[in-house]
């Protein structure tokens, strides 16, 4: 019976401790679920022009390298993407709650992420890139 005791003294302590040092930790730390910036314009055109200048370089290569066909007609989406979701967070949908504008500035920058690594993973001595204007 001792050892029965000595256990849940043991779990309650553990539990105790736990909940005063996850409190503390808490207000160590800043709120993991509180939003992330707005996008400003300026970041959206950015993470527009990364997705269509990708698309168009994928799309260029693709005329003489066949297998990469599938891979442009898919990353057309993207920009189109963008675009709605562009559309959502500047309001031209209607007002977002909190949840809704988290999501949406979320999934474009993940989008705008994969044009940059998927750019950057283009070999450019197949697919050169376009002269700067």
């Amino acid at each position: 019976m001792t050892g029965a005791w000595t256990r849940a003294a043991l779990v309650a302590a553990a539990c105790i401790a736990g909940a005063t040092g996850c409190k503390k930790k808490a207000d160590d730390e800043p709120d993991p679920w509180t939003a992330p910036p707005v996008m400003s314009d300026a970041e959206q055109q950015r993470g527009r022009q990364a997705c269509e200048a990708y698309v168009a370089r994928l799309c260029a290569c693709a005329e003489s390298r066949p297998e990469l066909a599938e891979s442009c007609r898919l990353a057309q989406a993207q920009p189109e993407a963008l675009a709605q979701l562009f559309g959502m967070l500047n309001g031209k949908e209607g007002a977002l709650g909190q949840r809704e504008l988290r999501e949406a500035q979320h999934t474009a920058r993940r989008i705008i992420k994969d044009c940059f690594e998927k750019d950057a993973a283009l070999d450019p001595a197949t697919c050169p890139r376009p002269p700067r204007r």
